[in-house]
C-alpha cells in the first residue's frame, strides 16, 4: 500500500503509468474530468477519451473527481489503499484548496490530497518525479517516503 505523489509535467502524463505497469506495480490514478486536454463538453466526449483509453491499459482504475464532490473520489482512493492498493495523485495546482509555498526563487502551488490521503490511511507517501534527462530521455524517479510528523493535526502535517 502506498500513495504516489506524481509531479506535474507537460506531454509525458503516460510515462509513469507505463513505467509502473512494466515493473509490475500498477495503481489507481485520480484524475479530473478535463484530463488531459480540457473540461469542455467536446473535449470530454472526444479528445480526452483518446488519451484516457490508452492510459487505462496501464492502470488498475482511473477515478474521476467530481467538480461538486471531491470527497467521493477520495473515499474511493482511501478504500483502495485500505485494500493494500497503490494510488497516485498528481502534484499540481488544480485543487479546491491548494497550498502556496516558497520554492526555489519563487513559489509553487500544490493540492494536498496526496499527503492528506497518506495521513488518513497511514500509507507511505512516495514522491514520483517525471522529467526528460540531459540526454532528452523520459525518466521516472521514485523518491524515499516523505516523513510525516503524526503529532501535528492532519492539516498542519499535510502543509508540513
Amino acid at each position: 500500500m502506498a500513495v504516489l505523489w506524481v509531479t506535474a509535467s507537460d506531454f509525458i502524463n503516460l510515462l509513469p503509468k507505463i513505467a509502473f505497469h512494466r515493473s509490475g506495480h500498477t495503481y489507481t490514478h485520480l484524475s479530473t474530468i478535463g484530463h488531459p486536454f480540457s473540461p469542455t463538453r467536446f473535449a470530454t466526449c472526444f479528445l480526452n477519451r483518446i488519451a484516457t483509453v490508452i492510459e487505462r491499459r496501464f492502470l488498475v482504475d482511473r477515478v474521476v473527481v467530481s467538480p461538486t464532490d471531491s470527497g467521493a473520489a477520495l473515499r474511493v482512493l482511501e478504500a483502495c489503499v485500505g485494500d493494500n492498493g497503490v494510488v497516485a495523485l498528481t502534484a499540481h495546482r488544480y485543487a479546491k484548496r491548494p497550498l502556496i509555498v516558497p520554492f526555489l526563487n519563487g513559489q509553487i502551488t500544490l493540492g494536498l490530497g496526496a499527503p492528506i490521503l497518506a495521513l488518513k490511511t497511514m500509507a507511505p507517501l512516495l514522491p514520483v518525479f517525471r522529467f526528460r534527462n540531459a540526454a532528452d530521455v523520459p525518466t521516472i524517479v521514485v523518491g524515499s517516503p516523505l516523513v510525516v510528523d503524526r503529532t501535528l493535526t492532519r492539516a498542519q502535517a499535510a502543509e508540513d
